[in-house]
């Protein structure tokens, strides 16, 4: 799993906040590259649900992956990305 730098993050983010794309699929495609950019499976409750700014967000994600060994927490966190994206499909078909 390559996680996406802070600066990547806070774009995305910002943009997500802002509705700054062309079209709905652009910013789905956005939204699950920053999904599986970061370890957080919560990632887009931040976005749409707290008051938080780019630059928080970025930062929670920087404070959860702060503890994060490949070598030890690789399979733990590629298994919480396939729950998450697993429970997002799940959301989009009800």
């Amino acid at each position: 799993m390559k996680l996406l730098t802070r600066e990547q993050i806070i774009d995305i983010v910002t943009k997500q906040k802002n509705c700054d794309y062309s079209n709905e699929k652009e910013a789905d495609n956005a939204l699950a590259e920053l999904e599986n950019g970061v370890i957080d499976p919560n990632i887009s409750d931040y976005i749409f649900w707290d008051e938080l700014t780019p630059e928080e967000i970025a930062d929670l994600q920087s404070a959860y992956t702060e503890h994060y060994d490949p070598d030890k927490d690789s399979k733990i966190a590629e298994k919480m990305a396939e729950i998450a994206r697993l429970e997002r499909e799940n959301a989009d078909l009800r």
